[in-house]
């Protein structure tokens, strides 16, 4: 709280000292535009005061001309393109990065998808492989189940049994 009160004394202080100056300044004017006049006890009076004091008007042009009216929207419109050039340009420079990294991910994407059937290809080769050599593998186990099963049946039954199941079986 002793701070506020403190910063608000500060402010008036500083906002009285700039009254002061600037009242001392319009009164050094004043006297130098008449330093007989009294200030003081005529001040007041309006009428000798608009006998002192006359305003001057500011001097105007014509109306501007059409063409002073084009030429400056011309100029404007110049200036708004030029920063429209620049703003379009940082964006054509922002958009080609990322149109060379989407370049370089695919030439990746595509190198990856041309290594894919490549490995593919090797795999159905390796599993190629491997179901011949099951095949061969059911294969000699067929042909031992085979040979198994006749000897079973030359065991169990007379020769001449035998000769028809061979012919059955293959």
């Amino acid at each position: 709280m002793i701070r506020s009160q403190n910063d608000i004394k500060d402010k008036f202080r500083t906002l009285s000292e700039t009254t002061t100056r600037r009242i001392t300044r319009i009164k050094k004017r004043l006297y130098e535009i008449s330093p007989d006049f009294d200030w003081l006890t005529d001040g007041k009076d309006r009428k000798k005061l608009s006998k002192l004091i006359v305003t001057k008007r500011r001097e105007r042009k014509e109306q501007p001309d059409a063409a002073d009216k084009l030429v400056y929207q011309v100029f404007l419109r110049g200036q708004w393109l030029k920063k429209e050039l620049s703003r379009l340009q940082e964006e054509n420079a922002k958009l080609r990065i990322y149109l060379e990294k989407f370049r370089c991910l695919a030439e990746e994407r595509k190198a990856q998808e041309l290594h894919v059937p490549r490995i593919l290809e090797r795999e159905k080769k390796n599993l190629d492989k491997e179901l011949n050599e099951q095949r061969k593998v059911y294969k000699r186990n067929l042909s031992i189940i085979d040979d198994l099963y006749i000897d079973y049946q030359r065991c169990t039954n007379p020769e001449s049994n035998c000769a028809i199941l061979r012919s059955e079986r293959f």
